[in-house]
């Protein structure tokens, strides 16, 4: 039980687990694909490689052992809920553990907008269509030409 967390629970403080949209990870619900696609991630991400090892515990903070290295990698599994919050597995409830803390997550957005663009003339279209296939016919010829070029200048079987 969290230090700052009363013995009594009082209903205003349990939210049920179902009222939340996110998955809850605890250490039972983590699945072998998710496993292996963190590690994926996190493998392919990774901005340092280190020594040798066998599990996190001997790599140093942040970084973690994967594939017989410690890797440092900006990928994460965490819980989307707010750290004023805990989740109680065994009553599939969240227990409001510091109420000074926030109790809600709220992501940092941009300032939403809109861009608008005129749609070109169907003359404007015509013409970037046929630019278009002008340069892929001229990919093409060159293409051929510059093979068969090499092929005969330098023997080329």
């Amino acid at each position: 039980m969290h230090a700052n967390q009363s013995t009594v629970d009082h209903p205003a403080k349990l939210i049920p687990a179902a009222a939340n949209r996110y998955a809850v990870l605890d250490r039972k619900s983590i699945t072998l694909p998710l496993l292996f696609i963190r590690s994926y991630l996190a493998n392919a991400t990774a901005t340092q490689r280190g020594d040798t090892c066998k599990r996190d515990a001997e790599c140093e903070k942040p970084s973690v052992c994967m594939v017989g290295r410690c890797i440092e990698s900006y990928t994460r599994l965490h819980e989307s809920y707010g750290t004023g919050l805990e989740f109680d597995s065994s009553r599939g409830y969240f227990v409001v553990a510091d109420p000074s803390k926030p109790t809600w997550v709220e992501s940092n957005w941009d300032v939403p907008g809109l861009r608008m663009f005129k749609k070109t003339s169907t003359t404007a279209q015509a013409v970037e269509l046929v630019v278009g296939i002008l340069f892929t016919l001229v990919a093409i010829a060159a293409t051929y030409f510059g093979r068969r070029f090499v092929g005969k200048t330098l023997k080329v079987a």
